[in-house]
């Protein structure tokens, strides 16, 4: 009879403990590349968003310039329009980018939610309801944006937005505030009552400039256990908000005061390891 040959059942046990052993190595091996791979997938998203955080902030402030293009813009008389129009403040003090510090130097991570008024006493948000933040700054931004005027049309219709809006109009020797409505569809005029101003306090001999003005917030707000960075528009046409941001500081450089100091609280290579990322813009024109 032939003999049978095979595999005894010790040999049989032995591999197939050696193979266990290099599968749980392989597995092993295999979730230490997923971890790893999961911890630089976070550390990318987090700094994609501090480079979009910062990208835009500077977009944002780098934009705003107050001054119209005239060649000696300091010297602007104002002429008195509307009393109660809300830039009127703004251009007696002779304020470009209006800064509202914290309740304390430093930042500090809470869930407290303040009315922006009670926060910021000095801010006059009129029928504008904010909460902010606390012991994280407020940044208000004045924008002036060129508009085409003929003839009282508005031809660059895709800067404006909304039923109304406010217009700071200059000659380069004097200056003063008006506003622009809908006229019809996608055609925005200059209200009567501005011309009539343009034409008692400007001079008709001079090429008239008109500039939208962009009021604007930017601070942090505390929603469904996120942080985030908030930019909002006052005039009610966009709302920008930026995720993973803890809080931010703002203040103007000791050195020159064209420069601000924005401290910008966010996490750094792990959700739970926060820095401070300081950014240096300068604000041009203002």
């Amino acid at each position: 009879m032939r003999k049978v040959m095979g595999f005894t059942l010790i040999e049989l046990m032995v591999s197939m403990a050696i193979g266990l052993l290099l599968l749980l190595s392989s597995m092993g091996f295999l979730l230490t590349l997923s971890k790893n791979s999961h911890k630089e997938i976070i550390k990318l998203e987090l700094s994609q968003d501090y480079l979009e955080v910062a990208g835009y902030l500077r977009f944002i402030l780098g934009r705003a310039i107050f001054q119209p293009h005239c060649l000696n813009p300091e010297w602007l008389q104002y002429k008195a329009t509307e009393s109660n129009h809300p830039i009127a403040p703004f251009i007696a003090r002779h304020e470009r980018v209006i800064l509202h510090p914290a309740n304390s130097e430093d930042l500090v991570e809470t869930t407290v939610m303040l009315d922006a008024d009670q926060q910021f006493s000095s801010l006059i948000l009129n029928d504008y309801k904010l909460k902010t933040l606390a012991d994280s700054d407020l940044l208000e931004i004045i924008e002036l944006v060129p508009l085409v005027v003929q003839n009282g049309e508005i031809i660059n219709v895709d800067e404006v937005k909304g039923a109304i809006g406010y217009l700071f109009i200059t000659d380069c020797q004097s200056y003063l505030l008006g506003r622009y409505q809908k006229s019809g569809l996608n055609q925005y005029k200059v209200t009567s009552q501005s011309e009539s101003d343009v034409q008692r306090h400007l001079s008709n001999q001079s090429h008239i400039q008109y500039y939208k003005i962009n009021r604007s917030l930017i601070y942090v707000s505390y929603e469904k256990d996120q942080y985030y960075l908030i930019h909002n528009f006052l005039d009610g046409s966009n709302h920008m908000r930026f995720p993973n941001v803890k809080g931010f500081a703002v203040q103007h450089s000791e050195e020159d005061w064209q420069v601000l100091n924005l401290n910008v609280l966010m996490p750094y290579l792990s959700p739970t390891n926060l820095k401070l990322q300081a950014l240096y813009i300068r604000l041009l024109n203002l």
